[in-house]
Parts: C-alpha cells; structure tokens; sequence
C-alpha cells in the first residue's frame, strides 16, 4: 500500500501537535490557550512547509520558536489590557466622584500586596472582571485566581476594613 504524501504531512502534523501541545502544557496552565497556541502553529506550519515538511528536528525547532513567539505576544498582550484597566478605573473614579474613595481605597489596598498576581487581581476585580477572566488574563488557573483573593482579603482585614 502506497502512502500519498498528503497523509504522510497530516501524520507528521498530528504528531507535531501532540507534542507541541505537552510542551505548552509544561509552560501554560490554561488549557484553552494551549490548545490555540498548538493550533495556530500547526497552521503556520502548514502554510509554511505544505506537504513536504522538514525532519523532525527542524521542524520541531521550528515549532517551539513559533509557540514560544505566540505565548510572549499573548503576555504582552495581556500586560497591556492591564494597563488600559488601570487607566480605565482611573477614568471611572474620575467620572464618579462618590466611587473616588473606593479608587483611593483599591490603590492603597494595592500598594500593600507584594504579589504582582495580587494587585492584577484586585484592580481587575474592582474593574467588573469575574475570576475566571483574571485566570485568562495572567494565564493561571482560577484556583490561583482564588488565593489571591484570600490575600487580598486578608490584607482588608489587616487595613481595618
């Protein structure tokens, strides 16, 4: 029985995204963004190499290079909607001056949290933001989510709240 070619890429591709899809998961707590990111550089690999690709080595290099491109876009994508967050609620407190206090109490609950996941959370969640979207944001799990809550709870209790 004689292989096409075009089986023989789809079988390299399908390899190609399991392995890529471990790898992320070793680098990526959110399932959902390795699954993208393991997609997307399938396509990419596709529209690059066609029915011919390359040997495993390069091809694999190749792969992480381009996963390891798509996760840092992501992260400095997700550290700008952080930062357009913080100005949004600047810009809010601004419009609402009976929710100035709550801004001022938001940045000096911050101010005390030494985790950077911490102060992301609390001005996420002063924002509107569910648990879950502050996971998707930072790439962490809602569980991790969850115990920054607790530590921002606890640094309340501590300011008197």
């Amino acid at each position: 029985m004689k292989v096409s070619r075009r089986s023989a890429a789809g079988e390299v591709l399908r390899r190609l995204w399991t392995e890529l899809a471990g790898w992320l998961g070793r680098r990526i707590h959110c399932a959902q963004d390795r699954e993208d990111i393991a997609g997307e550089c399938i396509v990419r690999a596709w529209r690059t190499f066609g029915e011919s690709p390359p040997p495993w080595p390069i091809l694999w290099s190749w792969a992480t290079r381009v996963a390891r491109s798509i996760m840092l876009e992501r992260l400095r994508r997700a550290q700008t909607m952080v930062v357009e967050l913080q100005d949004e609620l600047v810009r809010v407190a601004c419009r609402c001056s009976p929710e100035l206090s709550l801004a001022a109490e938001v940045s000096r609950l911050g101010d005390g949290l030494s985790r950077d996941i911490d102060r992301l959370a609390l001005q996420m969640l002063a924002s509107g933001a569910s648990a879950s979207d502050v996971a998707h944001a930072r790439g962490v799990t809602v569980r991790a989510v969850s115990a920054s809550i607790s530590r921002i709870k606890r640094r309340w209790a501590e300011l008197g709240k």
